[in-house]
């Protein structure tokens, strides 16, 4: 094709599809994709055996934001392509133009060996996201498979329905962890308050990931609110939790806890200091002031930046 021009000619769209060279027929294909002009679906869906992988997979992008539910068949048959980005692409798409009818047929690439195959399988059931769909991933998340259960306890938590509430709360108490994880971040993903006293619980979790989840997920349920709780990790054994709490008390700015931030900074990790500093910054106290002027000339450089930036906030230079 020489020019733009010739994407509006109907003769030489189909003349590309059908002999253009790889190059070609993609950059026609990802137009076609924006514009979702359904002109040229049958053209499009010859093109599931064609011999180049960047072509297949384009194609499967395009049917799919075309939007025909007439397209499904080909996605389906492109789904079951050899090459994992094409398959991806295709069940992507049949998310965006399946319905109740497609779930079942889905099911199979959840257990597709490829993780980028299995996650888009998870998005396209999400997008269907009928009662089917939520009872399917209930039942996984119930199941014996630890893979499936994670995937079911991300999937609900996207879905985000009161009903799968319940069964993300049993899942806190999981054997694995990251059954455990995926169900405390898909509860925060919700904010169901019934999930509240279920995730204070989980701040004693065995999982260093599990209880830094559980500080995110209780700042989205009852924001400021979740300072008393996420403060009893200031004390905690891992430092990225330590760190992690930390920090999220510092966007709070409740000056209730200047007293422990401040006590941070004779912690012998300096990762902990540097957090501490930063932290500092959002609490906006002035009982912080002459630690910060202390510490500005500490050996670390690190920790002596960090509380430079919060002094300077402090004292409103910046």
């Amino acid at each position: 094709m020489e020019n733009s021009n010739s994407y509006h000619d109907p003769d030489i769209i189909s003349q590309t599809i059908s002999n253009g060279s790889d190059d070609e027929i993609c950059n026609l294909l990802e137009t076609i994709a924006v514009s979702g002009n359904p002109r040229f679906v049958q053209e499009i869906m010859r093109l599931v055996n064609y011999p180049g992988d960047a072509v297949r997979e384009q194609a499967a992008w395009t049917l799919g934001k075309i939007g025909d539910r007439n397209v499904v068949d080909a996605l389906f048959t492109l789904a079951e392509d050899e090459s994992s980005d094409v398959r991806s692409a295709a069940i992507k798409s049949i998310g965006w133009v399946g319905d109740d009818c497609d779930v079942r047929k889905l099911l199979k690439w959840l257990d597709d060996e490829n993780v980028d195959v299995r996650e888009a399988c998870v998005g396209a059931l999400i997008l269907i996201g009928s009662q089917e769909v939520i009872d399917l991933f209930c039942r996984d998340l119930g199941g014996a498979e630890i893979r499936r259960q994670k995937l079911a306890a991300t999937a609900l938590g996207w879905i985000g329905e009161r009903e799968v509430v319940e069964p993300l709360i049993t899942a806190l108490n999981h054997p694995e962890w990251e059954v455990r994880c995926a169900a405390v971040e898909s509860l925060g993903r919700i904010a169901d308050r019934r999930a509240l006293e279920p995730i204070r619980e989980v701040l004693n979790d065995d999982h260093a990931r599990v209880r830094k989840a559980a500080i995110d997920a209780l700042v989205s349920l009852e924001g400021s609110g979740a300072l008393g709780s996420i403060a009893l990790l200031l004390e905690d054994r891992d430092l990225d939790v330590k760190s992690h709490a930390i920090d999220v008390i510092g966007t709070m700015g409740d000056q209730s806890v200047i007293e422990r931030i401040l006590s941070l900074f004779a912690d012998e990790n300096d990762i902990i200091r540097v957090a501490a500093a930063k932290a500092l910054s959002g609490l906006k106290d002035e009982r912080s002031l002459a630690v910060l002027k202390d510490i500005v000339n500490d050996t670390n450089p690190d920790v002596a930046e960090a509380a430079s930036q919060a002094l300077a906030v402090l004292e409103g230079r910046i």
